[in-house]
């Protein structure tokens, strides 16, 4: 049984720039995996860091990027959600 557990820093707004407190991971190869987030909370790297980079191929550590754009649009309320379509409308 696998499981990634985030800790994230909380931002009412913009969550894109919250920073990575801590978490855990239980998985075969958790420590390859895991250093990714290591060097993005010891480095003050934000949410959004990690989202853009751009993987080569398919690997386990693409989890964290889906992983962190789903919690990141958990947090849209449905207000902006409203408000972006009428933009994009435009």
């Amino acid at each position: 049984m696998a499981g990634l557990y985030l800790f994230l820093e909380k931002k009412r707004y913009n969550s894109s720039s919250a920073k990575i407190l801590g978490g855990s991971i239980m998985a075969p190869g958790a420590g390859e995996i895991f250093q990714e987030l290591v060097l993005a909370n010891s480095a003050g790297i934000p949410l959004k860091g990690i989202i853009k980079k751009i993987y080569p191929y398919p690997t386990a550590a693409n989890m964290h990027k889906i992983l962190l754009r789903n919690r990141i649009l958990k947090d849209i309320k449905p207000w902006m959600k409203k408000l972006a379509r009428k933009f994009y409308r435009l």
